[in-house]
């Protein structure tokens, strides 16, 4: 079978999701999230372990350092600062909510940010790939940091700019 399009945010929904007002204290942690994961490219079982024991800084800069839930396979990102604003929200320890509701509360959260897109918290994946991708991260990079094992998984995302 032929696989689906993937569905990520652009930097103008992005940036819509950043700054709208949420409602409620659950719809603000969930937009948090999202951002987190939007500029991590964490998949949710990551998110929920995520740790900031294990970050690690160097010059300026964060960096987490830890292995995929999934695959186990090893990992290293920069912390941007939408991520590093989010930690600090939260004081470094991230709201936990359960795959289901999240996934059901981000629908709400896309309906008051304006945007018209189903988006579940893997497409917030795409949308870091995409992402690093326009900000000229090599993809062989992007791939490590996703925790994709062969590089053709993560060329479909050159393919959805080209």
């Amino acid at each position: 079978g032929q696989s689906k399009e993937r569905t990520f945010l652009t930097e103008d929904e992005l940036h819509r999701l950043m700054h709208t007002e949420m409602l409620t204290e659950s719809l603000k942690s969930v937009r948090d999230l999202a951002v987190f994961q939007a500029f991590t490219g964490l998949g949710f079982s990551d998110l929920v372990k995520f740790d900031w024991s294990k970050a690690e800084k160097r010059g300026k800069h964060w960096f987490i350092r830890d292995a995929r839930q999934k695959t186990g396979e090893t990992f290293q990102l920069l912390l941007l600062s939408p991520a590093i604003q989010v930690l600090e929200k939260y004081n470094y320890c991230l709201p936990i909510i359960s795959s289901q509701q999240y996934n059901l509360r981000l629908k709400a959260v896309m309906d008051i940010a304006g945007i018209d897109k189903s988006i579940s918290s893997h497409c917030l994946r795409h949308t870091f790939a995409i992402y690093a991708l326009n900000s000229g991260l090599a993809i062989e990079v992007i791939g490590k940091i996703l925790g994709q094992k062969k590089i053709s998984t993560t060329q479909i995302y050159a393919k959805l700019l080209g």
